[in-house]
């Protein structure tokens, strides 16, 4: 984010993360910066030695190549200039604008970023080598009145955002693609933040249709990210859920000691679960050794590993 904590610089942000993302297990941890400071942070990364799963990438790339086009910045200079690898397009404050009565985000047509224009941008950024977050999303009004459900647009703005999006890629391009749902009525806006379950039940519908897209097998293997106003205090719960795969972090990620425990927390669960699983063996193991009629012979048979 182009804002950070008040007061602290990109120096101070990345060496108090540093020895917060130690130890970290099948966990990416991806910092989008501003284009202008991208150079910096995989510069000052590197002299501090961050791990391999820490990567630096921008907020946006230009859909435009390198030519006469004044102020673009297209992947092909993102590349050679900044040593990032990762890129976010189709953020929903690229795509709507605010409404200065409300304040909310709205959809306009004209205005914001298309279909075309993010089909473009992820094609030249993958042709260039980076990896993608595509980030889709609904805004308050389309998402309706929540009392009214089957008043929603939720499931049909997402649906005509992957397949006028994310379907018109190649198979070889999508690979590097992950997902991030963005309840756009959620954020920024003072309104109750999606509940884990109701994270679940939209991450449901992106896969489902990412299977009908491109497969079952690669459905099930496509990350999709959740980015509505996740904090240490949510994320646990949200990652809890079958379809959320991670987060795309907001405001928390503007101070280290919030992102922190958020970068964490897919570690501390694996644990946690790997203890909670240790503690009801080592209790069936002692179950099973105190009935006569068990023997071991029973126990090796695998009920200890499933």
């Amino acid at each position: 984010k182009a804002n950070l904590a008040k007061g602290m610089t990109l120096r101070d942000y990345l060496q108090t993360l540093r020895p917060q993302v130690d130890g970290l297990h099948n966990t990416d941890v991806l910092l989008y910066v501003p284009s202008t400071m991208i150079a910096d942070a995989v510069r000052i990364a590197q002299e501090l030695s961050f791990p391999p799963y820490v990567h630096i990438g921008a907020e946006d790339v230009s859909a435009k190549k390198p030519g006469a086009e004044t102020g673009e910045l297209p992947p092909e200079i993102l590349k050679a200039t900044t040593g990032g690898d990762h890129v976010l397009i189709g953020h929903s404050e690229r795509r709507t604008v605010v409404d200065p009565v409300t304040n909310r985000r709205i959809r306009v047509e004209g205005k914001g970023e298309d279909h075309a224009m993010i089909v473009e941008k992820i094609r030249r950024a993958r042709a260039n080598g980076f990896h993608v977050t595509l980030a889709i999303g609904e805004t308050f009004d389309e998402r309706g009145d929540p009392e009214h459900p089957e008043a929603s647009l939720t499931d049909a703005v997402l649906d005509e955002q992957l397949r006028h999006e994310y379907a018109q890629l190649t198979p070889g391009e999508r690979a590097g693609v992950d997902l991030a749902y963005e309840p756009v009525w959620a954020i920024g806006t003072g309104a109750t933040p999606a509940s884990p379950a109701q994270a679940q039940a939209v991450h449901q519908f992106i896969r489902l249709t990412l299977a009908e897209i491109d497969g079952v097998e690669r459905a099930a293997d496509k990350r999709i990210l959740y980015g509505g106003n996740v904090n240490p205090g949510n994320v646990k719960e949200l990652l809890a859920e079958e379809d959320v795969d991670g987060a795309l972090v907001g405001g928390a990620s503007l101070d280290p000691a919030t992102f922190a425990p958020i970068a964490q927390a897919p570690t501390q669960m694996a644990a946690e679960r790997q203890a909670a699983w240790g503690a009801q063996a080592d209790a069936h193991l002692k179950s099973v050794v105190s009935t006569p009629d068990s023997g071991f012979e029973w126990v090796d048979a695998g009920v200890l590993g499933e």
